[in-house]
């Protein structure tokens, strides 16, 4: 399991660059002085649309190049699909790129399947390659990191070890758990919990803290007990946030602490990665934790006396269940540091 290890929010270090001046070298057939500098075609010519990289094996995916050339460029765009020195397709087109109207080239590809376990890296390179001269003006490369389909292949004891108790009256993520074979226990009456003393609490995505008002107050009572709980996406609410041991709050690079091969940028097809949000909020009277909206924190862990803790995260794992992979291994990850005795 990999250990999160965050500094105290408000103690980030700033770097700040200072211009110092400007060299200017002359060389033997240079530019006369006042003559305008001829404008590079490959400077930043190539971009990658599409932010993520995380895709699933046996299905075709569709990336975007966009040709944005310093000047009017007639040229080819060459691409290669590859797995460390082996090819595994290639293709390409000529096309004619102005500045003001860059060309966007869609490259579709078939990605391998995927085995049960490792994720393979790849990566798709883009070249644009002058029409007249062949001579190569720029090349860009934007990495691909192959999932299988589930990343609970193999781990029902696991799963069963979790024995998940599932407060989800929105009946969604029931569905995608009873979907993937991950084994849960229905928590019908959220009075219940009171009475809990084993197991992973877990509340379904949207569940608003709002219509249940005793939630927040039993989860964290639970947590103070010593048992782990996890809020899914909450669609609104507060409660109030006696000190814990260790509070934590974390935005999207806590993603890539869980497994840096995971899109912590954006996920498709829209870019989104939260469904909501948590801040903490209270200038007078005691400090609450504030649920829903976009703004905030999408990670608010507390810990406390006893190894107990409560997560809120407000990443769309449910609601982008089938759009990528990373929501699936995302929550096995969750999962993991939920149930460990580390931080």
């Amino acid at each position: 399991m990999r250990t999160l290890c965050h500094r105290a929010i408000g103690n980030r270090e700033i770097a700040h660059l200072a211009l110092a001046g400007m060299l200017v070298a002359a060389a033997a057939g240079s530019r006369a002085a006042g003559e305008p500098a001829a404008p590079d075609p490959g400077a930043k010519a190539l971009e990658w649309v599409e932010p993520w990289s995380s895709v699933f094996g046996a299905r075709a995916v569709t990336f975007h190049v966009r040709v944005v050339p310093a000047q009017a460029t007639r040229a080819k765009l060459l691409w290669r699909f590859a797995a460390g020195a082996a090819t595994l397709a290639r293709g390409g087109q000529t096309l004619q790129a102005d500045p003001p109207d860059p060309a966007t080239v869609a490259v579709r590809l078939s990605i391998p399947a995927a085995k049960p376990g490792p994720i393979v890296s790849c990566s798709v390179t883009a070249s644009l390659v002058d029409a007249a001269s062949n001579r190569e003006i720029a090349t860009a490369t934007h990495p691909i990191h192959v999932f299988p389909e589930s990343p609970f292949e193999g781990r029902t004891e696991w799963l069963k070890s979790l024995d998940i108790r599932l407060f989800d009256p929105e009946q969604r993520t029931r569905g995608v758990f009873e979907k993937v074979g991950i084994p849960f226990k229905t928590i019908a009456n959220p009075d219940t919990i009171s009475n809990l003393n084993e197991g992973l609490l877990i509340v379904g995505e949207g569940v608003s803290l709002r219509d249940y008002r005793a939630l927040a107050i039993l989860l964290r009572n639970a947590a103070e007990r010593g048992r782990a709980a996890l809020v899914l996406a909450p669609g609104g609410g507060d409660f109030s946030l006696p000190e814990p041991r260790r509070l934590l709050l974390a935005s999207e690079d806590v993603i890539a602490k869980f497994d840096k091969r995971l899109d912590a940028v954006a996920w498709p097809p829209d870019g989104k990665l939260r469904a909501s949000a948590a801040r903490l909020v209270g200038e007078r009277g005691p400090v609450k934790v504030e649920c829903g909206g976009m703004e905030g924190w999408p990670w608010i862990e507390m810990t406390y006396i006893g190894g107990g803790r409560l997560v809120i995260c407000g990443w769309a794992i449910i609601e982008k269940w089938e759009a990528t992979p990373t929501p699936r291994f995302l929550l096995a990850e969750v999962l993991e540091h939920m149930t460990s005795t580390s931080n």
